[in-house]
């Protein structure tokens, strides 16, 4: 039957014309062609479908009853691909994205924030994943998600990264309590004399403290954790000293529960990136690109 297709459509244009010239016409075919493709069809269901004579055409009763059916049938084909053409232009569907704690609190959420409003078809689901890149990447390639966040624009081939935030400036901070009992750091080789709250970001290694002249610190102490927000949680309990993003302890250091050492010789490191696959997007995976980047 999906060889006769085509004969079906016709069919349903010649019967509700009520002509074979005017549907050549709407249909833009010859209309020879048309008569010849309805003949076959006839042939194949072994059933006469129309009456002609030179003045006028008019339909059997299995020609009518087919008619009915074809017109309602593509009627709601046609409006399938109608919808299926406004899926490909307008935002709507699911997003999955993965991020780190820090990036869902502060850039994520609060961008994201008024999102639905603007797109009330889109649902965004956002996972905090704190594995590192090549995690991600592998779910990116599964298709399991469609974009996640990471630090820094350096990505794998058939990627693409896009700037979600601006540099983040890093800070060296602990309690006034502890640095009254061990005293202030001058210099980042002092740090092998305090307790530092060692960061594992990614599941498997601990992250180096790294400073300017490529000096680098192996955080040592009883702690180490996986996430931001309890690395600082622990740092305000005295635990030790923590190194990290200097916007996420700034009311802190307003207030006065942490002081900052070590200024000359922190880094700023690359911003996040919202990374995909480097391929047509969706069109509600757009929408929320365009919402997130800077």
């Amino acid at each position: 039957m999906k060889e006769h297709l085509s004969a079906l459509y016709q069919f349903m244009w010649v019967a509700k014309l009520k002509s074979f010239s005017n549907a050549a016409e709407r249909l833009n075919m010859a209309q020879s062609g048309i008569s010849r493709s309805i003949k076959d069809l006839e042939t194949y269901l072994k059933v006469k479908l129309i009456n002609r004579t030179t003045r006028r055409l008019s339909l059997t009763p299995a020609g009518s009853n087919l008619f009915r059916e074809l017109e309602e049938g593509f009627f709601y084909l046609d409006r399938g691909l109608q919808q299926l053409d406004l899926m490909r232009t307008y935002p709507t569907g699911k997003v999955t994205i993965t991020a780190s704690r820090q990036a869902m609190e502060q850039v994520l959420i609060p961008r994201l924030a008024s999102f639905g409003s603007k797109y009330p078809d889109v649902e965004l689901e956002l996972i905090v994943d704190n594995s590192n890149g090549d995690v991600v990447v592998s779910a990116l390639e599964s298709e399991s998600i469609d974009a996640g966040v990471r630090l820094g624009e350096e990505v794998t081939e058939g990627l693409v990264a896009v700037r979600i935030s601006e540099d983040l400036e890093m800070a060296v901070v602990a309690t006034p309590e502890l640095l009254s009992k061990y005293g202030i750091p001058k210099d980042p080789k002092d740090l092998v004399n305090f307790p530092c709250i060692a960061g594992k970001l990614d599941g498997e290694r601990v992250f180096d403290w790294e400073f300017k002249d490529k000096y680098k610190h192996k955080p040592a102490g009883s702690w180490t954790l996986n996430d931001s927000s309890l690395i600082l949680e622990a740092t305000r309990s005295g635990v030790g000293l923590a190194y990290e993003p200097k916007e996420l302890v700034k009311d802190d250091l307003a207030k006065g529960k942490l002081i900052q050492v070590l200024q000359d010789y922190t880094l700023t490191i690359p911003g996040f990136y919202l990374y995909y696959q480097d391929r047509e997007v969706s069109p509600a995976l757009r929408v929320v690109i365009e919402s997130l980047k800077v």
